[in-house]
């Protein structure tokens, strides 16, 4: 039994891991949190139909699939903890638009420019 823990604790010795998981899960808790209300932005406000709401939400999809496979490459080019930092730092920049768009009641065709 005492061998099942000793990988577990060469996991936890690492000092990049934890912090990249507990960010990790923040983030996509964060994500999570959007995507369930995500429909009454579109549909509600905007009246995007449900079709319409659909290929959005594809292609929002395409984007995680795309990005996140540049940046599993992208450290292993450069470092976990670059790629880590890289993207945090991103991600400000990709949230200001759209809060932006959001709180000056713009149309949806600028919501999807500060999107994109």
């Amino acid at each position: 039994m005492n061998s099942a823990f000793v990988p577990l604790s060469v996991l936890l010795a690492d000092r990049v891991l934890p912090g990249a998981v507990l960010i990790t899960g923040l983030v996509n808790a964060a994500l999570f949190a959007c995507l369930s209300g995500a429909t009454y932005v579109p549909q509600g406000i905007f009246g995007l139909s449900p079709q319409g709401y659909s290929f959005a939400f594809g292609l929002n999809c395409a984007g995680f699939m795309v990005f996140g496979f540049a940046a599993g490459r992208q450290s292993e080019r450069w470092s976990e903890k670059g790629t880590l930092v890289l993207v945090l730092g991103m991600t400000p920049l990709r949230v200001a638009p759209l809060l932006a768009t959001a709180a000056a009641h713009l149309p949806l065709a600028a919501m999807v420019l500060a999107a994109s």
